[in-house]
């Protein structure tokens, strides 16, 4: 696996067949499979197979990931198993 910090808080994490991305900023390379948001309620217009910015458990692509708010419920985080 690869994980790569994109910067302003943006960050990649690659394998030879997944891409996750949080909160992007800017055109992914490649496809990718899930987009993580830490703002709750936000939106991207960049493409993926499913984009998560609220609390919950799902499955992409054998991505396993979990989100949930943190103390102050103003951001999202994330906890992922690729």
């Amino acid at each position: 696996m690869k994980i790569q910090s994109e910067g302003t808080g943006s960050l990649r994490l690659s394998t030879k067949k997944n891409q996750v991305l949080f909160n992007p900023i800017g055109a992914p390379k490649g496809e990718t499979d899930i987009i993580g948001l830490s703002q709750p309620g936000a939106k991207t217009e960049i493409p993926s197979k499913k984009t998560f910015c609220l609390p919950g458990e799902f499955e992409v692509s054998g991505i396993l990931a979990q989100s949930f708010y943190t103390d102050d419920r103003n951001n999202v985080a994330y906890r992922v198993v690729i």
